[in-house]
């Protein structure tokens, strides 16, 4: 359609461009976020939107809205406050939302003083839109005030009707008080944008308007872990909405479709039933993944579905997790187009090591919640995500290619990572010995593992999936073992050939036999009377 492709060549040169300049602002706190009450009243111009239309209208009372807007700008969970709704006296269906805005928790009342209104129009349930509306709140100078729109709004706007927005499946709906939009099917530009210059919004599903007295059919999932008093079962918690008469619940293997609602609704597929919050036990036997689902009822009629994906891993067949290692990032903060304000970050991430190919290793989720500029909004949690690394042999390190991407979305979608050892070794056909020559393996030292600079890829696969860019371009990557991991990856030390009456041998952590370890402090491995422990020479 002609708006979606402008509305997407916009977007697209929007996030490529900006990479240098900045798509994810610098934060103020140290978690990512604004600060509630930071902001300059200064900054905050008062919005120009006047009343839409001259109609009646009938104070409802206090409803709620969830922000999925300021979320396309800034790495902020989708926020949810109160807000006053009136409903025409004479459209039934045409809603106002009396400045949204004031009570959002980044801003203050001191802030907007005029009232202004945000028109919904869900006189047709099946097809809810609404127009351009300036919310008169803004985080900084830079954009001004927000914009916010539907895609169905600004065809409605631009061509007097929303016919191509039904026909893309662009309409919000109204089900049992609440309102809600498609996945990007919302936009948001600042106040010095053009009209051509719209993001896409709501891409964490997060925007609603919850009318008043809408009853809160609300059920959030949470993983306990493994249960401790019964064998392969698996605790999860289910906190259910006051509006919630019942709740059948279930585990199915897999990511969720539509037809698990369908099978739970018609037992087709086991549930369990629940009337109350609570964790509930379902069988677990192997690792993989799988979507817990929730149907609530009001009565017999069931309800808007909730469910969490989540690949489980507890069981670690065929690995064996060593707990913390330390990260130092120097790909995403460090390349060719990195981003501007993104600094080196050294955090922990689990790393675990495969039973059957001692040294050859893998980062869990290294882009995760732990890392400084991750969110909920921002990090596919659905998933587990890892980075291979290949350190069998030591001096031949390789990064094996993330295909699924890291996991994080910095605006800019997926991002591939990949070393240009395994490139050669893999893509390219080229022999161990060829790769060592072009200086690409990284290598495994004293329970380090370092990549030369510009030896690491990253490529923005939504946007350039041709291309690769040099990452670690300063040297920052770097991965500390945990101890026991180090120790446990010295290879080729017997102990049953231990030196005559109690005489030490020292060991690289590779296992070659070092005769004069004082000249080359490090880590050892020292053999002595049929035993064998580690020592660092200084």
């Amino acid at each position: 359609m002609q708006l979606l492709r402008l509305i997407m060549l916009s977007l697209a040169v929007f996030l490529f461009q900006g990479m240098s300049a900045q798509p994810v602002r610098k934060a103020l706190d140290d978690k990512g976020l604004y600060k509630p009450g930071s902001l300059n009243p200064s900054l905050v111009k008062k919005s120009v939107r006047k009343e839409a239309s001259d109609d009646e209208w009938v104070a409802l009372g206090t409803g709620r809205f969830r922000d999925d807007f300021i979320t396309t700008f800034y790495l902020l969970e989708c926020l949810e406050f109160d807000v006053e709704i009136e409903e025409s006296a004479t459209t039934p269906g045409l809603y106002r939302l009396k400045s949204p805005y004031k009570n959002y928790p980044y801003a203050s009342a001191i802030e907007m003083v005029d009232d202004t209104y945000m028109e919904i129009n869900a006189t047709d349930p099946d097809h809810v839109f609404f127009v351009s509306y300036d919310t008169g709140f803004s985080l900084n100078t830079e954009d001004g005030t927000f914009f916010i729109s539907s895609i169905a709004g600004y065809q409605y706007e631009h061509y007097g009707n929303i016919k191509e927005a039904i026909e893309d499946g662009e309409c919000g709906t109204l089900r049992d008080g609440e309102i809600t939009f498609p996945h990007a099917s919302l936009l948001v530009r600042g106040q010095y944008d053009s009209d051509t210059q719209w993001r896409y919004a709501n891409y964490n599903n997060g925007f609603r308007v919850r009318l008043p007295g809408a009853p809160d059919l609300d059920v959030s999932i949470s993983i306990n872990g493994l249960d401790e008093t019964e064998e392969n079962k698996i605790s999860v918690n289910f906190q259910i909405g006051s509006g919630c008469e019942k709740v059948k619940v279930a585990m199915v293997p897999g990511d969720y479709t539509d037809n698990m609602y369908d099978g739970i609704v018609n037992g087709t597929i086991s549930s369990t039933e629940i009337t109350e919050s609570q964790d509930v036990l379902f069988p677990y036997e192997k690792d993989g993944v799988y979507s817990f689902v929730a149907v609530p009822y009001i009565g017999e009629s069931p309800k808007k579905v909730a469910y969490l994906i989540s690949e489980l891993t507890l069981l670690n067949t065929g690995w064996k997790s060593w707990g913390n290692c330390e990260y130092t990032e120097g790909i995403i903060c460090d390349n060719e187009v990195a981003f501007e304000g993104l600094t080196v970050e050294t955090y922990p991430v689990e790393i675990q090591e495969k039973l059957d190919a001692p040294g050859y290793y893998r980062l869990v989720d290294p882009y995760g919640l732990t890392y400084r500029y991750s969110s909920s909004n921002s990090y596919d949690t659905n998933h587990k995500y890892y980075m291979e690394i290949d350190a069998t042999d030591h001096d031949a390190v390789s990064i094996k290619r993330m295909d699924n991407g890291c996991g994080l979305n910095l605006g800019v979608g997926t991002m591939i990572i990949w070393s240009k050892a395994d490139r050669e070794l893999t893509d390219r056909g080229k022999t161990k010995e060829e790769v060592a020559k072009m200086g690409y393996f990284g290598k495994l030292e004293n329970g380090v593992i370092t990549f030369p600079t510009e030896s690491i890829l990253i490529q923005y696969y939504d946007f350039k999936p041709d291309t690769y860019y040099w990452g670690n371009a300063n040297g920052h990557f770097k991965v500390v073992l945990p101890e026991e991991a180090a120790a446990a990856g010295i290879k080729g030390v017997d102990t049953a050939t231990s030196g005559a009456n109690g005489v030490k041998e020292y060991f690289t952590i590779d296992g070659i036999k070092v005769v004069n370890p004082s000249a080359f402090p490090g880590l050892y491995i020292v053999r002595e009377n049929g035993k064998c422990f580690k020592t660092i020479v200084k």
